[in-house]
């Protein structure tokens, strides 16, 4: 059995798969490679992926994957991606918390991500879209006949286009049921008992309407797994599949080494589909 023959199944069949590694009964399924033949080459499969360019979220390095990915990105020579200035700040901002090895860890992630994905809206030359204002923290301003009226309730940030009704707002989570359940009940219930997203700019509070046509809630993921896509239609599903919620997941599991361009092309889609939404 070829070694190479091996690799290149693996990458041939991620690639008919988004970039996702193929599980090992899929392997052996689709390939004929039997176990015994690939374990003249590796005592795991996870070794034969990572030599194949592909990373499982379950090792220690998750960290440092996230790190050497957003530092490839930024250096993608491509001026016409106006987004390289959010790789080049991210990959600035995460750089200081290098030392922390716990993958999906909150106060790793939502931090650095919020700050430069403000900064990035606030910044970027939109072109056709116009000038777009970004804020941490918006709030929640309930109907006068709802019973949430003395809880409080912040959505991680807004974007706004100014002169216009229209908002977007983002929570930034973690992986599986305990990330994305949360997100969905706050998104539910904003949709259901919330009248204005409440920003506070330049020192006065602005009010956005809360309503299907004015108003997009982007659920965004920067720890990821292969359920969470699912996890999300579910959860969608049990609020009446509002057309006006949105789902993206930033660094999967089977986030590959040797292919940055797959969380570019992750976060263009993000910042594509807001610029849509309030152009």
């Amino acid at each position: 059995m070829d070694k190479h023959r091996i690799l290149e199944e693996i990458k041939r069949l991620a690639s008919a798969r988004d970039g996702k590694p193929p599980l090992l009964a899929e392997f052996e399924r689709e390939t004929g490679i039997r176990k015994k033949d690939w374990k003249l080459f590796w005592v795991r499969w996870d070794e034969a992926l990572a030599e194949a360019g592909f990373y499982r979220a379950n090792s220690k390095d998750y960290v440092q994957v996230i790190l050497t990915c957003v530092a490839a990105c930024a250096d993608f020579e491509n001026g016409a991606n106006q987004d390289l200035r959010f790789f080049r700040e991210l990959n600035s901002a995460l750089k200081p918390q290098s030392g922390e090895r716990r993958h999906g860890n909150r106060n790793f992630l939502v931090s650095p991500f919020q700050q430069s994905i403000i900064n990035f809206f606030n910044s970027v030359d939109a072109g056709e879209y116009g000038k777009l204002s970004a804020t941490g923290s918006p709030r929640i301003q309930w109907k006068t006949t709802s019973p949430l009226q003395n809880i409080g309730k912040q959505f991680d940030i807004l974007i706004v286009k100014p002169q216009s009704r229209k908002s977007v707002a983002i929570e930034i989570k973690g992986r599986d049921f305990p990330g994305i359940a949360p997100a969905m009940m706050e998104i539910g219930l904003a949709i259901k008992f919330g009248e204005y997203l409440v920003r506070l700019f330049n020192g006065k509070s602005e009010r956005f309407p809360i309503t299907s046509q004015d108003t997009l809630f982007v659920v965004l993921l920067a720890d990821s797994g292969g359920r969470d896509e699912a996890l999300f239609r579910g959860m969608k599903a049990l609020l009446g599949d509002p057309a006006n919620v949105s789902f993206h997941a930033i660094f999967p599991e089977h986030l590959r080494l040797s292919d940055p361009q797959y969380t570019h092309r992750k976060f263009t889609g993000f910042f594509t589909e807001v610029f849509e939404f309030l152009k």
